[in-house]
């Protein structure tokens, strides 16, 4: 796994919240989306990569956090469309990085 850009900052600024809905738009290889994980928040991953989303593995989570993942191929460009497809709404925050 690479280290993520600005990890601690970002993480710092979504102001995350137990149970709270976050986009991570650009999810990459998950650093982000796993930090969201372990605070509480609930994840929707959006990467255009297809790889990407395939090749992650959600042996890295426990079962609850499993739980509160959901990871789709797309535009974050589309992430309005995105949210809405899997009733990923309202949402506290959202990552673009």
């Amino acid at each position: 796994m690479h280290t993520p850009v600005l990890l601690q900052q970002a993480i710092e600024n979504l102001n995350i919240q137990k149970g709270k809905l976050y986009i991570d738009a650009t999810f990459g290889e998950g650093g982000h989306a796993t930090q969201i994980l372990s605070r509480g928040g609930k994840v929707l991953g959006i990467d255009l990569d297809e790889k990407q989303i395939l090749n992650f593995q959600f042996s890295v989570f426990n079962e609850e956090e499993k739980l509160r993942i959901k990871l789709v191929q797309g535009n974050f460009k589309d992430i309005e469309k995105i949210a809405k497809e899997n009733d990923f709404y309202p949402v506290f925050n959202i990552l673009t990085m």
